[in-house]
């Protein structure tokens, strides 16, 4: 599921000049999702790291197991999200402030609907950023039980 969405924003990726660092563990377990939901906010992550991820940078997309959950991370080196600016970040139409000078498009719905279909679906999404050393955003995920 996660290389399926990868496939779908590799064009994107390459046309961007964007050097991705994949590190997807082999032995992932089943989750708690839909494919087609988890899918889509994955393709969301993946776009925004390309907002913000200016041509020829950097952006990392891992995934690993942690006690009984997976967590999905797309990491890249844009220009990072001050503390304040964080908490707001998953509210509708929120867009920050170097989102907004840099006239990045965007409606400030995405984040939003990935955090709304990631809990659903019994997750939730967290974010670790620094201003000037970009952002990562990590889905957790359920592992689904036999």
């Amino acid at each position: 599921m996660l290389a399926r969405a990868l496939v779908v924003e590799r064009e994107l990726i390459e046309a961007a000049g964007v050097a991705l660092e994949n590190r997807i563990a082999d032995d992932l377990p089943e989750v708690l999702a839909d494919p087609v939901a988890l899918g889509r906010c994955i393709e969301n992550l993946v776009s925004n790291a390309l907002k913000y991820a200016p041509q020829g940078r950097w952006m990392g997309i891992r995934a690993e197991v942690a006690a009984a959950e997976v967590r999905i991370t797309v990491a890249d080196r844009g220009p990072g999200i001050s503390s304040a600016e964080q908490a707001q970040l998953f509210e509708p139409f929120y867009r920050g402030a170097a989102a907004l000078e840099a006239q990045i498009p965007g409606s400030g719905l995405g984040l939003n609907l990935v955090r709304q279909t990631i809990e659903a679906m019994g997750g939730h999404i967290s974010v670790y950023s620094r201003p000037g050393e970009g952002s990562a955003f990590t889905l957790h995920l359920k592992v689904a039980r036999e």
